[in-house]
């Protein structure tokens, strides 16, 4: 499952890519294939220290077993087991969910966390829209 924060044009081009994106045992092979998409849809990134990113832009990805937080350079980064993460504007309250419904699977816990942080912060929007890869 990936959650995107940040940036309303990547969760878009993720949504509707989804089935071209496909499923990876790899966190680093499926953040390639979702900026290789952002590429050739023209997202422009910009650039900071010769790197390219995505401004604003963050993911995370719930794999079997663990979770890993993808930056708008494209970095990936594992989270420890039993440890919280969230990204984005609305982090403070995605975390505050998260720990409150800690002993809940994955999938529900995420799907918490994304709705409080839209509910409770307001440079959230959207909808919660998580999408098994």
């Amino acid at each position: 499952m990936v959650g995107v924060a940040g940036d309303a044009r990547l969760e878009t081009l993720i949504r509707l890519h989804a089935s071209a994106i496909g499923d990876s045992e790899s966190p680093m092979v499926l953040a390639d294939k979702i900026r290789r998409r952002a590429l050739d849809d023209e997202f422009k990134p910009g650039e900071e220290t010769g790197a390219k990113y995505f401004p604003g832009s963050s993911l995370v990805i719930v794999g079997k077993g663990a979770v890993h937080v993808v930056c708008s350079a494209f970095s990936v980064d594992k989270i420890q087991p039993d440890s919280l993460c969230a990204e984005g504007s609305g982090r403070d309250y995605a975390l505050g969910a998260d720990y409150a419904v800690r002993d809940r699977p994955a999938p529900k816990r995420l799907k918490i966390a994304l709705e409080a942080a839209i509910t409770l912060n307001s440079a959230c929007g959207g909808e919660a829209w998580i999408a098994k890869l």
